[in-house]
Parts: C-alpha cells; structure tokens; sequence
C-alpha cells in the first residue's frame, strides 16, 4: 500500500517549473507555496526543480507539509484543512480510495502532532488573527469565502458582532449559506453597502485584483480596520489605498513572528516526531482499517 505513494514537489517559485505531460491526469494537491502530485507508478522526470518522495518518505512529507512545518508561518492550521479536504474531494473519490488507511492515519497523526506540541500557543495562525480583531469590532466583513473564512469561521462561534460574506458566486457557497444562516452573504456585484457599523474589520481572503479591490472597498466602506491576506507566487501584493488601518500579509507575518520564536523548539520536536510516525510503515502493519469517524471531524 504504502510502497507505491509516489509523490512529486514543485515549489513554487518566480522561475516557474513547466509540469511534465505526464503529470496532466494525476492528482495534484495546490497550495499557496507548491504543488503536490499523487502517482502510484514511479514517472522518470529529467528537471531538477521537481522533487520525489516514495514510501515512508512520502508519508513523512505529507505530515510535514499538513503539519504545517513546510509553511511560511510554521504550525498554521489552514494547511490541514486543505489537507483533508484534498482527502474527502479528490483522494477518497478516486483511485487512491484503496489507501484510505494511509490517510486517515495521516489525518490521526497530525493531530497528535497539534494536540501535543501547538496548543495555546497565541497567533500562530491567519484565523486567530482574525478572530483577536473581530472581538474589537461590531462588525466582521469577509471578502471571499475559500479556506481561510471556512477554518475562521467556527471559532466565531461566540463572536456578538455580525458578520458578512461578500464572494463571486452564491451557488458555490450553499454549504456555508445552510451552517451559518446568521451570516450575511452578498456578491462583488451587488450595489448595496455592506458596512454598517463605523466599527467594522475587513478580512480580505481572496484573489481580487487591486484595483477592482479598491472599487469594493469604496463601494462597501468605510473601514477602521483591514487585514489583506491577499499573496502572489512572488510574494505579498502591492498595497491598497485606503484611510483604513491596513495590515498586509507581510505585516501579518511580523505580527506573527514573535510567536513563531516561542514555538521554535516545538517544531524541532515535531520534525523529529513525524520521522517516527514515518517508520510506523516500515512494521507492525495489519489488515485492520481504521476507523472513518475523525477524519470527517
């Protein structure tokens, strides 16, 4: 089972990598940082910009990366949920559902891994941030609705203020529409002003171009507060104009850094932990399937 996990890196980079023809009908597995493609047969590749992990040294990548250890902010969260999301959209409705035992240990293990080594750490995460700016607010406004406002949003369970959604597409975020129907949801298009309190906090979470941004916020302002959250492969991109307090992504990364000194030691124990939970492959395997139960938590 574990033998043929092949898996192929490309970092992402201002030199891009072209992707082999080979890698077009594989899974692929993309993060604000790389990409990650699912193969069971080995490919021969000639780029050395592309890394390969077989076996338990793909395993072991994969809790690095889900782990959070590969990330810019290291032990954030949001990659986990892309992880399992990966899992139930694509890997569980695919050909590599024959591996479910790899990924729900997968899912058990980094959690382990959090229970033990990242709990009450401060801002170690975007959602955090966002949800330690949302208590000095009357009103949260999100613009875009991908993985960042869905790991946001259920620890704002207890949050007074209201809270609005603004994206592209309502048909895409019907899920959300029926688990928060106290949620405000709109679209870029909609001429309605969206902020109505003077104390509001604009969390930008999504790709929005800046000069079509800059109209939005316009449209739907004004703002005391704004996180841009917003990355290009290349880096942050360039600020927005506006009389708001404004926090870009690399603001968010000093903000965060002085957390991420604290828990340097921890993650060193965590790297050391994941080569453990790699050598589980190498014995002791059984016929016994894990349970289903969490990975759906």
């Amino acid at each position: 089972m574990i033998e043929n996990l092949n898996l192929y890196h490309i970092p992402r980079s201002s030199e891009q990598t072209d992707i082999p023809s080979q890698f077009n009908d594989l899974i692929r597995w993309q993060t604000c940082l790389r990409d990650i493609y699912f193969s069971k047969e080995k490919i021969k590749i000639e780029k050395n910009s592309i890394d390969f992990y077989q076996g338990k040294d793909a395993y072991r990548f994969l809790l690095e990366v889900a782990s959070g250890l590969h990330s810019r902010i290291k032990g954030e969260t949001e990659i986990f949920s892309q992880f399992k999301e990966l899992i139930r959209k694509d890997l569980l409705d695919s050909e590599w559902s024959t591996h479910s035992r790899v990924w729900n240990k997968a899912v058990q293990d980094i959690k382990y891994l959090r229970s033990q080594y990242l709990k009450n750490n401060g801002h170690q995460t975007y959602s955090s941030l966002i949800c330690d700016y949302a208590k000095r607010h009357d009103q949260l406004i999100f613009i875009g609705s991908g993985n960042l406002v869905k790991e946001s949003l259920p620890l704002l369970t207890k949050y007074n203020g209201q809270i609005d959604i603004i994206c592209r597409d309502l048909e895409k975020v019907n899920d959300l529409i029926k688990d928060y129907p106290s949620i405000n949801f709109s679209t870029f298009k909609q001429n309605k002003k969206v902020a109505i309190s003077t104390n509001s906090f604009l969390s930008i979470a999504a790709p929005i171009p800046t000069n079509e941004l800059e109209k939005l916020i316009q449209q739907h302002g004004p703002f005391k507060n704004i996180i841009d959250f917003r990355a290009t492969d290349e880096g942050p991109t360039p600020q927005i104009k506006t009389q708001a307090t404004y926090l870009s992504l690399e603001d968010v990364f000093q903000k965060i850094g002085d957390n991420q000194k604290k828990i340097k030691d921890k993650i060193e124990l965590i790297e050391k932990e994941v080569i453990k939970k790699a050598q589980y492959w190498d014995s002791n395997l059984t016929n016994r399937p894990f349970g289903w139960d969490d990975l759906c938590a």
